[in-house]
């Protein structure tokens, strides 16, 4: 169990806002690495995130810390600008030339640092200089050059790096790319235990998995191999209600009203939306109820026992690439005119979050997309939930 993680969420227009919601509201999220307890404190939220800010925030985690990054993604790696005003995204290729050009300022590190007082020991930080920049640039011949020319062919690959490779913007890009991998190696030097992410599908492309792991030289990286979703004010309903807002936004679906059983509307439901579950129980009772003050010695349980049926009945659909809504119904058999929170209660705590506070009203959802297996979306709190999580 992690016991502090730093969560930090893209936002803004492109973003995902509610995550940061969610999370503050539940405080937990469980992992194949071990269930993680968050602070609300923790939750930062990065408006038109880039890779650049989301490293300054990794920092906060501190030493062999955890962090938790609620972002998009896609084959490649993760679909976010390096920098402001930046036109490459996060992905393989992006990182595997930043990765490169850290290592390289290490080195270059250790060759400003080298003596040239004599003719031999400039001879052997001028070839320090060319095997340094000749493994990593085939673009500069190098003939008989001095000391100072050697440096500054060095200076001149990084400036073409930040310009033509990376494609940094701003008045200069290559302050923006020497700032990137500080921070880079800032990160790095944490040993951060483990990152977590929560980015559609990342975890089921190991060679993005594995560069982004280099990236941030975490000792874990965990991520889905399906898409998140993260909702914000789903609608909780008595079963009319839900089903009217339903046949509302599906104009074209015929579905006849429920009556007096739910049940077959929401089986028909699940037939022309995949995206529905239904959720039902039931509950012993009596008629007449049970006399509480029966004679000495004796139990007057009624006279008819009967199962009292309760029904929540839940719809997640992907109305847009990545972008979903959901609405959710009650239904109680002694009870039908109105939300049945006792029901809710417990389907939160049951499927959702463990010792959740939810009371009553909206909800705040979070899940994986899994269209074309037997449940067409999981909430955290299911066993299959931390299936689809896959570890670099």
């Amino acid at each position: 169990m992690a016991s502090s993680v730093r969560v930090i969420v893209h936002s803004g227009r492109h973003g995902l806002e509610p995550a940061a919601d969610y999370y503050a509201e539940f405080l937990w999220e469980p992992s194949p690495a071990g269930e993680m307890n968050l602070n609300k404190s923790d939750i930062v939220k990065i408006n038109d995130a880039t890779l650049d800010a989301v490293l300054e925030e990794m920092v906060k985690a501190g030493a062999g810390g955890v962090v938790m990054l609620v972002c998009h993604a896609y084959g490649e790696g993760l679909l976010m600008p390096l920098a402001k005003g930046g036109r490459l995204p996060a992905g393989r290729e992006a990182i595997t030339r930043l990765v490169a050009v850290s290592a390289a300022q290490r080195r270059a590190k250790v060759i400003r640092a080298m003596p040239s007082g004599t003719e031999k020991e400039k001879k052997a930080k001028i070839d320090a200089w060319v095997k340094l920049t000749d493994e990593f640039s085939a673009d500069f011949d190098f003939g008989e050059v001095t000391l100072s020319e050697v440096e500054q062919k060095y200076e001149r690959w990084l400036d073409d790096v930040a310009k033509n490779k990376l494609l940094l913007g701003g008045a200069s890009p290559r302050a923006t790319l020497t700032r990137l991998v500080e921070k880079i190696g800032t990160v790095q030097s944490l040993r951060l235990e483990r990152v977590e992410l929560r980015a559609c599908e990342l975890g089921g492309f190991p060679e993005a998995m594995k560069a982004v792991k280099e990236l941030f030289g975490c000792g874990k990286l965990l991520a889905p191999t399906v898409g998140t979703f993260y909702l914000k004010g789903v609608p909780v309903d008595t079963f009319d209600d839900f089903s009217r807002r339903y046949l509302h936004e599906h104009p074209r679906v015929s579905i006849r009203p429920h009556g007096s059983d739910p049940f077959d509307f929401a089986v028909d439901m699940r037939k022309t939306s995949p995206g529905t579950r239904l959720f039902w129980d039931y509950a012993f009772g009596y008629i007449p109820p049970a006399n509480p003050h029966p004679a000495p010695n004796r139990y007057d349980s009624g006279t008819t026992t009967v199962k009292m049926w309760h029904i929540l009945v839940m719809i997640i659909e992907e109305v847009s690439p990545f972008w979903y809504r959901g609405s959710a119904g009650t239904w109680h058999q002694a009870s039908r005119h109105k939300p049945q929170w006792k029901e809710a209660q417990e389907f939160v705590k049951a499927y959702m979050v463990p010792n959740a506070k939810y009371t009553s009203g909206s909800l705040q959802l979070a899940g994986f997309w899994t269209p074309g297996e037997p449940e067409p979306w999981l909430l955290p709190n299911e066993p299959e939930y931390v299936d689809h999580i896959k570890e670099a």
